[in-house]
């Protein structure tokens, strides 16, 4: 295979951003900060690579800190082949049983292939209760079908996750952006308010209706203070549980992943040891 370390090698760094919606904006908010850079590519999980137009902008760049600690977790000069492939999905969850539908139960399913983000259309005002959907950061590399087996009151059931064509958006600004950067006295990026395409797709109309009560119903305020047994799903049973990060990243708006957005995402190099408490791929 050839490569283009030789080539690029003085004039390319990679990096991991703070948040992921930092991705969609570099390639406007890094000029705009004054930086000499040629092209920033997504390069996959919250990884990109910033191409610079020569060795000398690149190593002004990379020894100035303040130029990009705003934006990267870290940089790294060079190509870096330490930086593990993921990708960014959104999966379907089939099959759970309606007593079983809780952001709980929907985090702990999705989980058995990826770091959750988001959790969308959860509420119980939607006609459709029959699946779920949910964001993750994933580092497999093929297309996700499979079936996982959960577990309650030593029952199985079986529950398909299915990988769902649904882009999130990258390069483009198809979804709301509010910017929080570490110095709120300067640098306060706001995108405009647009639309997602997608949206009229999957819920044609459902969403307007619940804008103001978040697509939460009213049980939901007061969870059950008694946590589930580890290995256990949770039974639902007129109250609904919901997990601080659950809760906080769960969105009105199918289309709109602002919530789960605007909350920083832990590194992705913590997800070599998953959690597969209660669920256990066929």
């Amino acid at each position: 295979m050839n490569s283009l370390s030789g080539r690029w090698n003085d004039e390319v760094m990679m990096g991991e951003v703070i948040r992921i919606q930092h991705i969609a904006r570099l390639p406007t908010i890094l000029p705009l900060d004054g930086n000499h850079v040629g092209t920033v590519y997504y390069i996959g999980g919250l990884n990109v690579m910033v191409k610079f137009i020569n060795t000398s902008s690149t190593k002004a760049f990379y020894e100035n800190e303040n130029n990009w600690d705003r934006w990267f977790k870290w940089l790294k000069m060079g190509f870096n082949n330490d930086i593990p492939q993921e990708r960014i999905i959104w999966v379907k969850i089939f099959g759970l049983p309606i007593r079983f539908r809780t952001e709980e139960n929907f985090d702990r399913t999705a989980n058995t292939f990826g770091k959750v983000l988001e959790i969308t259309n959860f509420h119980w005002q939607r006609f459709d209760l029959s699946r779920g959907e949910v964001c993750i950061i994933t580092r497999q590399n093929t297309i996700i079908d499979e079936e996982v087996t959960v577990i309650f009151e030593n029952k199985f059931y079986r529950v398909g996750v299915v990988e769902h064509d649904r882009d999130w958006t990258r390069f483009d600004s198809s979804i709301k952006m509010n910017w929080i950067n570490h110095d709120d006295n300067k640098n306060d990026y706001n995108d405009e308010d647009l639309e997602d395409k997608n949206s009229d797709e999957d819920e044609e109309g459902d969403d307007d209706q619940n804008s103001d009560d978040e697509g939460i119903p009213p049980s939901a305020e007061f969870p059950s203070d008694d946590p589930p047994k580890e290995g256990e799903i949770v039974e639902e049973s007129g109250g609904i549980r919901l997990p601080m990060m659950s809760s906080a990243m769960a969105c009105d708006d199918i289309g709109n992943c602002e919530n789960a957005l605007n909350m920083e995402v832990e590194s992705s190099h913590q997800l070599n040891n998953l959690e597969r408490i209660d669920t256990e791929t066929l």
